[in-house]
């Protein structure tokens, strides 16, 4: 299956994945289909995700904290311009003679190093600019919260109970969800994602800097900077001055200049 995998051949990989469900005695494992998600998170095929992700929950395999970082942060990272120029091709392509077999696509990105890409909502590359919708075509937020609702629920946590253990995201999914609901004008749910990671990193380490902002610079830069505009937005200054604050005291620089006056 991963031979299949790493030479593209989706269709086939698909076929012996359907082989071994169907079979009692080899039933695919975690580690099975998360090959299956990186490569459809890679190229975001939102779609195929979610069968993945169906796929497990039928199973009975619980995703694991990598195959939720996958789920998630695929929805709203930026390709880089040779598969931006891909998904524009493909969603062409779509438009015009639908659905593309997408066994032998080119190999755009395979051999990128393996890692989460690093979110927030940079500017589209101008040559692409002309083509309407392009941010459908590249962002998924909605896709990005459901993915992340259904985490919750399959740890039986409340997503608006701030001090459960149960489910604690790392920074790169924390990054996503709040750029998706960035996107989706609510400003509230994004201060409640910034205050669930500030509440997690206490609690890994409350007497000294948490370790997730020296392993995850640039995402940890995003989540403070997305949680300030929100502040802004909603004009609570109160909490604006706790992030600034919160910034200080961990050593947190914003990704681009902004005013400190709250």
């Amino acid at each position: 299956m991963r031979i299949y995998i790493i030479r593209r051949r989706a269709n086939d990989a698909h076929e012996l994945l359907d082989d071994m469900r169907r079979t009692i005695y080899l039933p695919p494992t975690r580690m099975a289909y998360n090959w299956f998600i990186r490569f459809h998170a890679k190229r975001k095929n939102i779609q195929k995700l979610h069968e993945m992700h169906d796929m497990m929950l039928q199973d009975g395999v619980m995703p694991d904290e990598y195959a939720y970082t996958k789920f998630i942060t695929s929805c709203m990272y930026h390709p880089n311009p040779s598969r931006l120029q891909k998904l524009v091709d493909t969603a062409t392509r779509r438009a015009y003679f639908g659905a593309k077999d997408e066994e032998h696509e080119p190999n755009v990105g395979l051999d990128e190093p393996e890692g989460v890409h690093s979110s927030g909502l940079p500017d589209v590359p101008r040559h692409i600019t002309e083509l309407a919708n392009i941010h459908n075509i590249v962002y998924h937020p909605q896709a990005c919260t459901r993915f992340y609702k259904s985490m919750f629920l399959e740890h039986e946590a409340d997503i608006d109970d701030l001090r459960s253990e149960k489910c604690q995201p790392n920074a790169h999914i924390i990054n996503s969800v709040m750029c998706a609901y960035t996107m989706l004008e609510k400003p509230v749910l994004v201060l409640r994602e910034f205050q669930r990671f500030v509440r997690y990193q206490h609690r890994l380490s409350p007497h000294q800097r948490p370790p997730d902002l020296m392993k995850s610079i640039i995402p940890v830069a995003h989540i403070f900077k997305m949680a300030l505009d929100a502040a802004r937005v909603i004009n609570n200054q109160w909490m604006a001055r706790k992030i600034l604050a919160q910034m200080d005291v961990w050593g947190v620089r914003l990704p681009n200049p902004i005013s400190k006056e709250a």
